[in-house]
């Protein structure tokens, strides 16, 4: 899906302008209007650096922090906020079940937390309990 870089709303959520007239400044956010937004590194400003495919610079400076070359070309390949790694902490009694469908049911949008299987950078901590099978 092709991203509107003219939009004023994404995910139901008010793009800003980030222009300052007064200092004729522009903060670059990826939640600010045209053209802020495509300036940021979470932009899916697609591009090819030294024959590798980057779908964008975050994702480029995100697999620059890897030396395994297969693992770079995976995260240089994710556009915007997808090359970031994730850090999720499972403690709770209901984690048990939420950390099971995820790591054993199908990876659909119905339930969001299973397309987190297929992130090449996730760190998942649970506690005993949580991991307990039984």
């Amino acid at each position: 899906m092709e991203e509107n870089y003219f939009a004023t709303s994404r995910n139901r959520h008010e793009l800003k302008d980030m222009y300052n007239p007064e200092t004729n400044t522009l903060d670059i956010r990826s939640n600010g209007l045209y053209p802020s937004n495509v300036l940021s590194n979470l932009c899916s400003n697609g591009f090819r650096f030294d024959g590798m495919i980057c779908g964008s610079m975050e994702g480029f400076l995100q697999s620059l922090k890897r030396q395994d070359n297969n693992k770079q070309r995976q995260i240089c390949s994710m556009k915007g906020g997808n090359a970031r790694k994730i850090r999720l902490g499972c403690f709770r009694n209901w984690h048990r079940a939420v950390v099971r469908r995820a790591a054993y049911g199908e990876a659909t949008s119905d339930f969001p937390v299973s397309l987190l299987t297929s992130h090449p950078d996730i760190n998942l901590k649970i506690t005993e309990f949580v991991a307990a099978l039984d």
